[in-house]
């Protein structure tokens, strides 16, 4: 699914040679962890990134201390060697660390698995389909595919709306006959079937996901009657939230210098805002059927209005 060689080579000197540690940081600091040191230019005696790990316990709190490995073998597709990853022992020592993290865009070779395991140590390889999964389950993980992946939130947002399978059999959990699943930011679906519960979850993770094609099509509608809307200072393209954007409800009365369609259209859209109201104008405008708005509007909005419907959020107001 993501493209990870949308993310530049670390020898590229052209400014972007950092992206993959950052993109490293801000990952494993969504996933929780405590950045401690960060990413840098230069000698990194053989430290890219120090998170710390919080783990609560009876006798109060322990500290797990990270040393991160940064890989980015994408662009070649060659896996990270024991040969490269070199001397982790003395590493970790040298920067007081009692944990291993590789964050690789590839995977791990046999050889290296097996030298991580054979040191006994406390140790997690990210490789490139953990990253996605951990992605496309997290809360804010689409944040960051944003940033990170070009290629593929670009072809989410071109795509007509598609339930992304994020989760499947393989997480549910049961207890008594009840299946659930936990979305982290999202809360737990439950329910006695299993399709149920998944295909529950895999349509709540979508808000996420739906945030971005939603905004587009609502500047788009903006574009077409701006009267009719609040319009920030750096203009409607800079708006990041649809609230920058909200309805102008006073010009409700100015409704009669467009044409009727186009009234009816503005309507539309105020109503993702405010249902009654949306409702109450539409009534006044003689149009109480959405197939008969179908009918009668142009291409151009009835598409917009498509787009909206599709990747509606549950409240447009945030």
């Amino acid at each position: 699914m993501l493209n990870f060689k949308d993310i530049p080579l670390a020898n590229t000197g052209n400014g972007d040679q950092d992206a993959w540690e950052l993109f490293s940081r801000d990952f494993l600091s969504l996933r929780g962890y405590k950045i401690v040191g960060e990413p840098s230019r230069g000698p990194d005696g053989g430290i890219d990134i120090a998170v710390e790990e919080s783990r609560p316990g009876i006798d109060g709190e322990t500290i797990v201390r990270y040393l991160v490995s940064c890989k980015h073998y994408a662009h070649s597709g060659k896996a990270v060697s024991d040969l490269i990853e070199n001397n982790i022992t003395d590493r970790l020592k040298r920067h007081k660390c009692s944990g291993f993290i590789g964050f690789y865009s590839t995977l791990p070779s046999t050889t290296l698995a097996s030298a991580l395991r054979d040191l006994e140590i406390e140790h997690t390889v990210y490789d490139y389909k953990k990253i996605e999964m951990f992605l496309m389950k997290m809360a804010g993980g689409f944040d960051l595919v944003k940033r990170y992946f070009p290629s593929y939130s670009n072809a989410y947002l071109a795509q007509d709306a598609a339930v992304i399978q994020t989760y499947n059999e393989d997480d549910l959990t049961e207890e008594n006959g009840i299946f659930s699943i936990s979305i982290p930011g999202h809360g737990t679906i439950l329910s006695g079937i299993k399709q149920d519960v998944i295909n529950g979850a895999n349509e709540l993770v979508m808000h996420q996901y739906s945030h971005g094609p939603f905004l587009s099509a609502w500047k788009d509608g903006v574009k077409l009657f701006p009267n009719y809307f609040h319009i920030p200072e750096a203009g409607i393209d800079a708006a990041d939230k649809v609230n920058n954007l909200a309805p102008k409800w006073e010009m409700q009365e100015q409704l009669h210098k467009i044409k009727p369609m186009q009234r009816v259209f503005v309507a539309c859209m105020w109503s993702f805002f405010d249902t009654e109201k949306g409702q109450s104008i539409l009534e006044q405008l003689v149009y109480h059927n959405f197939a008969a708005i179908g009918q009668v509007t142009n291409t151009e909005r009835r598409h917009i209005l498509a787009r909206l419907i599709a990747y509606a959020l549950p409240s447009v107001n945030s």
